[in-house]
């Protein structure tokens, strides 16, 4: 059975008295605004208790990130909801592999309409795939508690998903979109440090984003990244980088933390990188500073391509796959072999456009 995760004053609920289920644990905190019904839902009854235990065991134990920890919760949201509705399913004694494969059916039927601009369309199959990882392991970790009486998570049956090929800038889209502005703003010159360390160190929307100031070791050419899993590893930077960075600390940050009167911040922050109030950037925020960044100079991408770029520039210059598995902080060599199918593509690519007999028919034998 559930563990109980009570606190607070008693409440009446059909003439009884039962104990409140905690209404603030820190891991449901991560949910937005858009779910506050459905997570006020989740703890009334005790499939939504041992739903909350699990995601506080993803993120106090697990240590997952914040985004894995929202994803989760939205998909077990939605789990807990339609068996509750659907099915009258409401704790975990009463899951069952056939309510498993019903939700699981249902979720192949289902339309996306989250955005309102675009047609209706199916949920695509890289996400119904995440859903079935995320039952599956909800059900493992409920067996593990005692809280079903068998492993319901062999009967779900995960595809490996389709393999793409990451999405890379050219040299030249790098250069053109790394040229600095005429302009030397506060604003500008934090987006340069920002798009110069993004690609100088390989990093990720979120570590780019909590980048702290006592991270920095710019004298030795380092900065040292909180990645998956509170794991910490450094990454070398190149001049460039480094030179946008204190250019940025010298002329840039200090105004941020000031007010237009000229006034310190009642609450200054020790992010690196610092939004127009002096605050840190939201992962969110901080993605669509990018994007608008690339598109003024003509270049459609998102963060994450800069990541796969630096990656396989490395590869291309010659850097070990270990190397590149480490400075990306890879927990598996396999991640980071994508990057060689890229490459040999890339490669494959260029014989085509120069060499001179690429694409000559070969003669025909008499």
């Amino acid at each position: 059975m559930a563990p109980p995760l009570v606190s607070g004053k008693p409440t009446k609920t059909n003439g009884h008295r039962r104990p409140r289920v905690r209404q603030t644990a820190p891991a449901l905190r991560v949910i937005t605004h858009a779910k506050k019904q459905a997570a006020d839902r989740l703890i009334e009854n005790e499939l939504g208790v041992a739903i909350e235990d699990y995601i506080e065991h993803l993120a106090h134990e697990r240590g997952s990130p914040m985004t894995t920890i929202s994803t989760y919760a939205g998909i077990l949201l939605r789990f807990q909801e339609f068996l509750s509705r659907t099915l009258q399913i409401n704790s975990a004694q009463q899951l069952t592999k056939d309510a498993i494969i019903t939700f699981l059916a249902y979720e192949h039927t289902r339309y996306n309409v989250s955005s309102n601009a675009q047609p209706k369309h199916h949920l695509s199959r890289p996400f119904l795939i995440l859903e079935k990882v995320v039952a599956r392991g909800f059900l493992r970790y409920a067996n593990e508690r005692g809280w079903i009486s068998g492993d319901l998570s062999i009967d779900i049956d995960v595809p490996k998903p389709g393999r793409t090929l990451p999405r890379t800038l050219s040299r030249e889209q790098i250069t053109k979109l790394l040229q600095p502005e005429t302009e030397e703003t506060p604003a500008v010159l934090c987006d340069q440090a920002i798009l110069e360390t993004a690609y100088a160190a390989g990093l990720r929307l979120s570590e780019l984003a909590n980048l702290v100031l006592s991270q920095l070791k710019l004298d030795a050419g380092f900065i040292y990244v909180i990645g998956k899993g509170n794991k910490e590893r450094p990454c070398p930077i190149g001049t460039a980088a480094i030179k946008s960075i204190a250019r940025y600390l010298e002329l840039g940050r200090p105004k941020l933390l000031v007010t237009k009167r000229g006034k310190p911040r009642k609450r200054a922050s020790g992010c690196l990188f610092l939004n127009r109030f002096g605050s840190g950037f939201s992962p969110r925020h901080l993605r669509r500073r990018i994007q608008d960044r690339a598109r003024r100079r003509g270049i459609k991408m998102n963060p994450h391509n800069l990541r796969h770029t630096f990656a396989t520039h490395l590869l291309e210059g010659g850097a070990n796959l270990r190397v590149i598995q480490d400075l990306l902080g890879h927990v598996s060599i396999a991640t980071t072999e994508i990057y060689t199918h890229v490459s040999r593509k890339r490669i494959q690519e260029e014989f085509n456009k120069y060499h001179p007999r690429a694409h000559t028919a070969a003669p025909t034998q008499k």
